[in-house]
């Protein structure tokens, strides 16, 4: 298992992640939009999905920005 950096020298530090969940509501507006109640979300971490850009996974860097894998450099020992 290797850490990588970016072209920038930035280390990675995660993946980006997409993952549902249900927002607690208190009811519907209206024009159709949710009035989100402040009592959290149920996460379903089991559909959590890799977010990618064409089909490379992003990871994201020490700064925030996103780089896919064949951008990124193997640290040296």
């Amino acid at each position: 298992m290797n850490q990588y950096r970016t072209p920038t020298g930035a280390l990675i530090i995660g993946a980006t992640e997409t993952t549902p969940c249900v927002a607690s509501i208190a009811g519907i507006n209206a024009d159709g939009t949710p009035e989100y109640d402040g009592n959290g979300s149920t996460m379903d971490w089991d559909n959590q999905t890799a977010r990618t850009r064409g089909d490379k996974i992003l990871f994201v860097d020490e700064n925030g920005a996103e780089w896919t894998f064949d951008q990124l450099t193997p640290l040296t020992a």
